[in-house]
């Protein structure tokens, strides 16, 4: 008995012991005795201000902060919910983005994921975190917003075929402005714009379109346009770029005048038609380099284009042979004026305008009662009995005009005409009136000084008048000498490899002009007058 009780004592005892063991066990390796609290971590901005985006991705790792949770039991589960806002601007869930199993996992998507928005609106993210000892718990917040892709508009490019010639302008006494619009505007983003114009690397002005922007030196230039709104740090360039060809100053040259030898520089005019050969100028520059001309001719108020001097290449010369003499309240004024072919759309006229004055033509003219005396002065003889009847009737004048070379002399209006006591020189007639009111014109008397020295042609061009087909020299100094009708067409060209060359003249009599190109590059324009 002893020993069974012994026995079953001794098994009772290791039974309490195994139980004590395991029990230790159990509480060993059941569950920790002393696990610290789990710390969540945190999320949310980068900055203080609210995230933007357009609706193209955004890198969260860029715009979000991210300390992951610590201690607790070390199994994390993290959740991130998209919320959406109600018209109370409460939130509401809009989608469960996911759950991750542990932190390396939550940072790897956190580290690879892209915001986009479906719509434009107010958005947040929200991530929570547990382990397995916990519920969750707020990790953080994101709040961000949707704005409406952002646009910088484009700038109003000019219509042109020629991809490397956006547009043309010209300077204008040394500068031009120019003006570049807006096409469209920029759009979306915060809708609170900033602009910047730029040529080249320079800013030049900040506003939707560019005024009045000074270039003072021909060449290209490019314009451009930068954007940005209010939220978005990057600088977007509007769509096209504004390209133009800033081209010297169109100088359209100016009119001269060649005059029949043994005449000055004016313009002369006889009863019947102009003594003055040829009206001319000189050739355009500047501008394209590309050049049409047109001539007209103004009576009055009006402006009449001559024929066959229309889209002329070359400086026109017009030949006034034969006009008829018009009332001396009526001029003839010439006018020419050119354009290139790239950007003018009206013809600019030349500097200056030439004037010709051409006698009135009172049924005729009546000789023999001007007279001169001396060279020095002339008058009229006004006794009705000195002359044969005009018309039937003798004539007695009540007033005079004088004039000269075709233009009417202010304040010479007596019977007698002078210059001072100077000799006189030029063509000289005057207008008489009657004592019934009609108007006679007196025949021309030309004076000139008794020492006057006699004109002689060019020197360029020898001799002048020339028989038609025979020999004519041309001092041209190297370069080359180009002869022209008066219309503007080529008739021959030579080279001048020597001082003087010796071309044959045209073989039909007329006025030609000689365009002497020298060695240098200048340009002499000469009259020959073949016979």
């Amino acid at each position: 008995m002893e020993n069974h009780y012994s026995t079953s004592a001794k098994g009772s005892f290791v039974a309490r012991v195994f139980s004590l063991v395991l029990l230790l066990l159990l509480v060993v390796f059941g569950q920790p005795l002393c696990a610290a609290d789990l710390q969540p971590g945190s999320f949310g901005p980068k900055d203080a201000e609210t995230l933007v985006c357009f609706e193209d991705f955004v890198q969260l790792k860029q715009v979000a902060v991210l300390e992951p949770a610590q201690e607790g039991s070390g199994n994390y589960r993290y959740q991130v919910t998209l919320y959406g806002f109600d018209a109370n601007d409460q939130p509401y869930i809009l989608k469960n983005l996911g759950e991750t199993n542990n932190a390396a996992e939550f940072l790897a998507w956190y580290n690879n994921h892209w915001l986009s928005g479906d719509s434009v609106g107010n958005f947040m993210l929200g991530v929570k975190v547990h382990d397995n000892l916990t519920d969750w718990l707020d990790v953080g917040e994101l709040p961000y917003t949707v704005l409406p892709k952002f646009n910088p508009g484009s700038i109003n490019l000019p219509d042109n075929a020629n991809p490397n010639v956006r547009d043309t302008v010209y300077l204008k006494n040394g500068k031009v402005y120019v003006s570049v619009q807006s096409r469209t505007p920029a759009s979306g983003g915060s809708g609170v714009y900033q602009y910047e114009w730029l040529r080249g690397v320079k800013k030049i002005g900040f506003e939707e379109s560019l005024k009045d922007y000074k270039i003072t030196a021909p060449g290209y230039v490019r314009l451009r346009r930068n954007v940005k709104d209010s939220l978005w740090c990057g600088v977007t360039v509007s769509k096209g770029v504004y390209q133009l060809k800033v081209y010297p100053e169109l100088m359209p040259g100016s009119i001269e005048v060649e005059n029949t030898p043994g005449y000055d520089g004016r313009i002369y005019c006889s009863l019947g038609e102009a003594k003055a050969d040829t009206i001319f100028a000189t050739p355009a520059s500047g501008g394209a380099g590309d050049y049409r001309y047109q001539w007209f001719v103004k009576t009055g108020e009006t402006l009449t284009e001559i024929v066959g001097a229309t889209d002329c290449n070359l400086p026109m010369a017009l030949l006034l042979n034969g006009m008829t003499a018009v009332p001396q309240s009526q001029h003839y004024t010439f006018i020419r004026k050119a354009k290139d072919g790239t950007h003018f759309t009206e013809m600019t006229p030349t500097d200056n305008e030439q004037v010709v004055h051409l006698m009135q033509d009172f049924n005729g003219c009546i000789d023999g009662y001007v007279h001169q005396k001396f060279g020095i002065m002339l008058y009229v003889d006004n006794n009705p009995d000195n002359h044969e009847p005009v018309d039937g009737h003798k004539l007695h004048f009540k007033s005079y005009q004088w004039y000269k070379d075709c233009l009417a002399v202010e304040g010479q209006t007596d019977q007698y005409y002078s210059e001072d006591g100077n000799e006189l020189d030029g063509i000289y007639t005057v207008a008489m009136t009657a004592d019934d009111g009609t108007v006679y014109l007196s025949c021309p008397i030309e004076l000139h000084p008794a020492g006057a020295p006699a004109r002689v042609a060019s020197s360029v061009i020898y001799p002048v008048p020339v028989d038609a087909g025979a020999p004519v020299r041309i001092t041209c100094d190297g370069g080359k000498a180009d002869i022209y009708s008066y219309t503007g067409e080529m008739m021959s060209h030579v080279a001048c490899p020597d001082t003087d060359v010796t071309i044959k003249a045209p073989n039909v009599a007329g006025i030609y002009y000689v365009r002497i190109t020298q060695a240098d590059g200048s340009i002499l324009t000469e009259k020959l007058i073949v016979k």
